[in-house]
């Protein structure tokens, strides 16, 4: 059954037995949408929840969930909790071309290497200019950035341990997370380290209105 039809489907909610009440209730083959004023890669289409995995860090454990458009859109989706305020975090993987594109490499380079001192990223150009083939990376994007954090150490556990918790024997790939942020806190360019890659995100911090509506899987 393809994502809109589950989407869709009769019209009829008096059989959903979960309720979602917050983005941190979804699990696997929920569906979620997102205001029409929402970043072009969000608006417009429904996303399912498509994977749960965990990162364990020194700080606690966060959720990550993998989400898929039936355009090929993927967008990752976590949340925190600042002041008390619930916060998305919807981010968006970039290559390494496309990291030469949007930023300069000495600078991205230092989020890296020099552990003492301020580090500064700053896009290339400004948002509203991006070329034809980044235009999906609208609104996750920032025009300056100052880096927040260095290699800290973590670890990535595939499946959903929010209710049961990382199990003491389970082994995550282990990772060194960086990651530098806009002076607005509205966006973050995030670097996770690995033994052989290493994986480039760009995040969009924002507030939990940002979502239309959610569904659970049926």
């Amino acid at each position: 059954m393809s994502i809109f039809n589950k989407w869709l489907g009769s019209g009829d909610k008096t059989d959903v037995q979960r309720k979602l009440e917050s983005p941190k209730d979804l699990a696997v083959g929920d569906i979620i949408t997102f205001k029409l004023y929402a970043p072009p890669a969000l608006c417009a289409k429904p996303f399912e929840v498509s994977e749960v995995n965990t990162y364990d860090f020194e700080d606690g454990n966060k959720a990550e969930m993998l989400l898929k458009a039936a355009d090929g859109t993927i967008v990752f989706l976590s949340y925190e909790t600042d002041d008390g305020k619930e916060l998305l975090c919807l981010s968006q993987k970039i290559n390494r071309s496309e990291v030469e594109a949007l930023f300069d490499l000495d600078e991205f380079g230092a989020i890296l290497d020099n552990e003492q001192g301020a580090v500064s990223l700053n896009l290339r150009f400004a948002e509203a200019d991006l070329p034809d083939h980044l235009q999906h990376f609208q609104g996750f994007l920032g025009s300056t950035y100052h880096r927040e954090s260095f290699s800290e150490r973590g670890y990535f556990h595939k499946g959903d341990f929010r209710v049961t918790g990382i199990p003491d024997f389970a082994e995550g790939d282990e990772l060194d997370y960086y990651s530098a942020v806009s002076p607005d806190e509205k966006h973050e360019v995030e670097i996770e380290v690995w033994d052989d890659d290493t994986d480039v995100s760009i995040t969009l911090l924002t507030d939990v209105s940002l979502v239309e509506e959610m569904w659970p899987a049926k």
